[in-house]
């Protein structure tokens, strides 16, 4: 497999680094030439220090600031890797999203953690369980509606990135509505915006046949770019 671009994994709130994704990912670029990495954000999950989803996009700005970058990201991290897609729209040129957390509000902390939202409304701060091999994380109610107020979701008019984007959804996820990844599907202006939604799929996905499939179709996308770009030299 020939990609022409470098690779950077953005784990989600409550993730890290180890979940399952990026086992995945990492086995299946091993040995292929291509260059992938896991971002290891500053504050991935604290005891101490609140969560600041702005935090996240700087960390992934600052890192793809150079070269070329392919961007996959879970949740959270799909949050901040559109936001940083468009302020940083010649390095990215391809994105691939698992359970986006896009267009949430307070309801999403009650999911989490039922009677979190009067902790937080009432000046209080809550710690964000931690999924497999993940990170508990210290959240406030300014940490949250930092969150809700800067999704790309929320833009006037499309969202301005052009690369090829994929999104996975299942549509039994209980802490993201997955008609949230169909409408935000539809704000892109890329005109090469490809969706699937996983019968049964809970926020978690399993990289299934199908899956996997899905996704190798998106990284068809750019074996196909580099051959145009290499016959154009020729």
């Amino acid at each position: 497999m020939k990609l022409a671009y470098k690779i950077l994994y953005c784990h989600g709130l409550g993730s890290s680094t180890t979940n399952r994704t990026a086992q995945f990912l990492t086995k299946y670029f091993a040995g292929t030439g291509n260059h992938v990495e896991l971002l290891n954000y500053r504050n991935p999950g604290s005891h101490t220090k609140p969560w600041r989803i702005s935090e996240w996009r700087e960390d992934i700005e600052n890192r793809i600031k150079h070269d070329e970058w392919i961007l996959i990201a879970s949740s959270a991290g799909a949050h901040c890797a559109i936001n940083a897609a468009i302020s940083r729209s010649k390095h990215v040129k391809g994105l691939f999203l698992f359970s986006p957390g896009s267009a949430l509000d307070l309801r999403y902390i009650e999911t989490v953690q039922p009677g979190a939202k009067k902790t937080l409304e009432n000046g209080g701060s809550i710690i964000h369980p931690a999924s497999r091999n993940g990170h508990e994380a210290l959240v406030d109610l300014v940490g949250l509606k930092q969150f809700m107020e800067t999704c790309a979701s929320r833009r006037e008019g499309p969202i301005p990135i052009d690369c090829p984007i994929s999104i996975l959804h299942g549509d039994k996820d209980p802490l993201v509505p997955h008609q949230n990844s169909i409408r935000l599907a539809e704000k892109f202006s890329s005109p090469d915006v490809e969706l699937k939604i996983v019968p049964g799929g809970s926020h978690f996905l399993e990289m299934t046949p199908e899956t996997i499939a899905f996704f190798e179709r998106f990284l068809a996308r750019f074996s196909v770019a580099e051959n145009e770009r290499v016959a154009a030299k020729i």
